[in-house]
């Protein structure tokens, strides 16, 4: 399985599914899950103190990936978050 490493806040929102569409320059190609892992940096200006970083979060689904000019929207949908514990 291959692994993402996204940044906190949003790899924690992906995880609760609050966030359901991640922008990425390059389109995903044959995968289709992956599993997150939240970065050990944070997005700048964001408070996120007592999120995980450096931890495989979950593992999610690519729906479908729609295009906008040279940015690819992965509709992501959480198949799992049990391996927190």
């Amino acid at each position: 399985m291959k692994a993402l490493v996204i940044r906190q806040p949003y790899a924690s929102q992906i995880m609760v599914g609050s966030k359901k569409i991640e922008y990425r320059s390059w389109h995903p190609g044959n995968v289709t899950d992956f599993l997150v892992v939240s970065s050990a940096k944070s997005q700048k200006g964001t408070f996120d103190l007592m999120l995980p970083k450096r931890t495989a979060l979950a593992t999610v689904h690519i729906d479908r990936v729609s295009q906008d000019g040279d940015i690819y929207a992965w509709h992501l949908s959480v198949t799992s978050w049990d391996i927190l514990g």
